[in-house]
């Protein structure tokens, strides 16, 4: 996070262990609000399943201390 100024959303589940997609809660204009330039935020490719968690809107819940969720076999970008 080098972008400034900046704000960061986070919503917890099962305590403080798991981070939720913010998405499905809000009605907002997400596009605009992401940190990313136009065209808004990038996420990684995984290339043997490549439309999977492509948007803001189907970003997996995040594990803390769990496995890391982008270690794909083949990237994009490698």
């Amino acid at each position: 996070c080098n972008r400034n100024p900046h704000l960061h959303l986070e919503i917890r589940k099962q305590g403080r262990a798991i981070a939720t997609n913010p998405v499905p809660y809000f009605e907002a204009n997400w596009d605009d609000m992401t940190l990313g330039v136009w065209p808004g935020a990038r996420f990684e490719r995984n290339l043997d399943d490549p439309a999977s968690n492509q948007f803001l809107d189907d970003q997996p819940d995040i594990r803390f201390g769990g496995p890391i969720i982008t270690n794909f076999a083949r990237p994009w970008p490698p």
